[in-house]
């Protein structure tokens, strides 16, 4: 076979150190050097044959010729090198996905990812049933190109995008045989997870998001909300000791470590003062509406009656969930449920906690990583070593953001599902 056919290959090497390592390249690159033919003998046994061991960086090339020139690239840079690298953890489990809500979102977040064909594939699957709902397209929201910088502020264009952009992440990652080991989420990030676990079908999930977020917007200028650097259960001691307790409510337990609150303007304003005086660090949020708080009560009747004929399945997958704090059935994700999301406080910390028993790695999915301090503070209080990948960043000019995320699941030590494709190339 001619080095021209090698199409986009994956290739760990891995060594118990960095020298190691450069060294393991090294190896690789001689035996390859003047080669027409791509080794696949050798490619194999580094993907396949050899353990994992601790450290290690993966490649990619679309022909034998950039294999080497990668190879070249990393011996003389290693710590420089663009290639994704990483130490394996001793024990790696899941990996677990975790759906990211509102506050990751930002105009053109999907717009590099729209050139993989496996994400702007599930966008166009997406559309076929939001567009006769919503009139606009998905697919050229997530490309930012309805030019309107402020449009994220808005609630029901910010959920549908999140949604789309968290359901190609996933299929993305399916595409690489990555499947999730459980899922959990925060807030509207329950949508997409509840499809990715196969209880609610597309069509289902796209009619939640839809309605979710035209409902909410109505509440829009009804309250705000507030995070605090403090445990739910003591920043409710502190709601009670400053006399805001009758209009402020705790919307989201975080973390062993942070909250977030909601209610009225003013009230916020007199918690904030309060946690300044005792020197409890504070960040008031940039969001205009009352999530998880009695301020949504009024849209309960539409939002049932919308989504009364949902006909939620077993969970293929544990679904862990932030209404209950713990793993429930898939069956239960119907109407009442999807209101019990938008109105009860987020239980992500009792959540993610039980996450533990599915893994220690977590992929956060959405625009940008704002759980990830939430993911570590859950790590550190159960004593455990882990690993929180990224699927993108804010104003990220990776021009393949998702490759780095999958080759960080496999570098943490999650096994690989590569052996099939490999074996199909060498057959050829």
């Amino acid at each position: 076979m001619k080095n021209d056919q090698l199409s986009i290959l994956p290739i760990l090497l891995s060594a118990e150190t960095s020298s190691a390592l450069r060294q393991s390249a090294a190896d690789l690159a001689a035996a390859l050097e003047g080669a027409d033919d791509v080794d696949y003998v050798r490619i194999y046994q580094a993907n396949f044959r050899r353990p994992q061991l601790r450290e290690g960086v993966l490649l990619r090339a679309s022909n034998s010729a950039e294999l080497r020139a990668a190879l070249q690239e990393f011996i003389a840079a290693p710590e420089a090198s663009p290639f994704p690298r990483a130490s394996r953890l001793a024990i790696a489990r899941g990996p677990v996905f975790v759906y990211s809500g509102n506050g990751c979102q930002w105009p053109g977040m999907g717009k590099a990812l729209l050139n993989e064909p496996l994400f702007t594939t599930s966008i166009k699957r997406i559309d076929e049933h939001f567009m006769p709902l919503a009139g606009y397209r998905l697919a050229d929201d997530l490309a930012g190109v309805l030019d309107d910088e402020q449009r994220y502020a808005a609630t029901e264009y910010a959920q549908p995008a999140l949604f789309a952009l968290q359901v190609g992440m996933t299929e993305y990652l399916r595409g690489q045989g990555i499947e999730p080991a459980a899922v959990l989420a925060h807030s509207v990030g329950e949508v997409a997870a509840a499809w990715a676990c196969g209880s609610l079908s597309l069509a289902e999930a796209v009619r939640v998001i839809f309605h979710r977020s035209e409902l909410q917007a109505q509440t829009r200028g009804q309250g705000q909300m507030t995070a605090v650097v403090g445990s739910g259960d003591e920043t409710q001691v502190w709601i009670r000791e400053c006399g805001v307790a009758d209009v402020l409510e705790i919307a989201a337990w975080n973390s062993p470590k942070g909250c977030t609150v909601v209610g009225p303007t003013e009230a916020l304003s007199v918690l904030e003062t309060w946690l300044r005086k005792r020197g409890t660090a504070y960040k008031r949020l940039p969001i205009d509406y009352p999530f998880h708080s009695a301020g949504v009560d009024p849209i309960r009747p539409q939002l049932l009656k919308a989504l009364a004929d949902l006909q939620p399945q077993p969970a293929q997958v544990p679904f862990l969930s932030v209404v209950r704090g713990t793993v429930i059935d898939g069956t239960e994700l119907d109407a009442e449920y999807w209101w019990q999301n938008i109105r009860s406080p987020v239980r992500f910390a009792q959540a993610a906690q039980a996450s533990l028993a599915y893994g220690n790695v977590f992929v956060e999915l959405g625009g940008h990583p704002v759980l990830r301090g939430y993911l570590q503070d859950t790590l550190d209080a159960a004593g455990e070593t882990g690993r929180i990948i990224e699927t993108q960043r804010r104003n990220n000019n990776d021009p393949d953001p998702l490759w780095r995320s999958a080759a960080g699941i496999w570098l943490a030590g999650i096994p690989r599902r590569w052996a099939k494709a490999s074996q199909d190339r060498q057959a050829r």
